[in-house]
């Protein structure tokens, strides 16, 4: 079963490659922690601040690419955990196809947020976590 959730909060430390970002199910309080990288967190920064860059960053990139292509992206998905690493999905509709993406959970969220779709996460995953 998937669960809706969103970014609740996130952390950037300067003094660390590892980032934090905690997501929140939507109809509950269950939370999770994801470790992410500097420059994804920087691109969840600048699209909550809704920040453009005189060029398009990575995330932009692929958004543009979707569009170009006629597709656009309906929600993305954290799917499993494993030995302490997450796993996601994008998926993308185009011409009533249903695609999904194998993508980094940072990605995925950072897409949903430029993009304003939905976050699902694997109700398992939760229990995993304790």
């Amino acid at each position: 079963m998937l669960v809706a959730a969103q970014l609740r909060q996130f952390v950037i430390n300067e003094k660390s490659e590892q980032q934090l970002l905690v997501l929140k199910e939507t109809s509950g309080s269950r939370t999770l922690q994801i470790m992410v990288g500097i420059p994804e967190i920087l691109s969840i920064d600048r699209s909550l601040k809704k920040q453009k860059t005189p060029r398009p960053m990575t995330h932009e990139l692929l958004l543009n690419t979707i569009s170009v292509f006629d597709a656009k992206l309906s929600k993305v998905l954290i799917t499993d955990h494993y030995q302490g690493v997450y796993f996601a999905m994008v998926e993308l509709c185009r011409e009533g196809k249903v695609y999904r993406l194998d993508s980094r959970p940072s990605d995925a969220i950072a897409l949903a947020l430029y993009e304003g779709v939905e976050i699902l996460i694997e109700d398992s995953i939760f229990s995993d976590e304790k």
